[in-house]
């Protein structure tokens, strides 16, 4: 399944992990989804489909609903950030709108402390697949210098 309609085959990650008890999903405010710990600071990889087996079979409690895990008016100011976001976008380089929407999803105080990192942030954040290229070459020489113990130059 893709997150784009492809060959008949579609899902929207945001309902599944609502759905499976994993985040609750904001479908009326800012569209995002919440993770009880990690707030809007996670990602969904991967949805699995078992077309044979029903859920019963599997012998595992059935998931509650997620609870809203931050105030509605934390919700609304983020949804209204969005907004605005949205209303200059194309009226500004992109960049800055990227940057923009980033600044709106920090204003979510749940899962704060687990705000990706600069480099994770640029990462998804930039519209550039050069410079999204670029940081994660540059993410993998950090590392592999981390790991040898050697620093590498500048």
């Amino acid at each position: 399944f893709e997150m784009v309609e492809t060959h008949g085959r579609c899902c929207s990650v945001h309902t599944v992990g609502h759905l499976c008890g994993m985040a609750w999903y904001d479908a009326k405010h800012s569209k995002f989804s919440l993770h009880p710990i990690y707030g809007p600071w996670f990602a969904f990889r991967a949805v699995i489909v078992f077309p044979d087996l029903a859920w019963a079979e599997v012998g595992a409690p059935t998931p509650s609903e997620p609870k809203q895990p931050c105030p509605t008016e934390e919700l609304q100011a983020v949804a209204e950030g969005q907004a605005q976001v949205m209303a200059s976008w194309g009226t500004i380089p992109e960049q800055e709108s990227w940057d923009d929407l980033l600044r709106t999803t920090g204003l979510f105080t749940v899962g704060a402390e687990h705000r990706y990192c600069d480099a994770q942030a640029r990462y998804h954040y930039t519209p550039d697949a050069r410079e999204r290229k670029r940081i994660l070459q540059e993410a993998a020489s950090e590392a592999a210098a981390a790991g040898s113990g050697h620093q590498q130059p500048a």
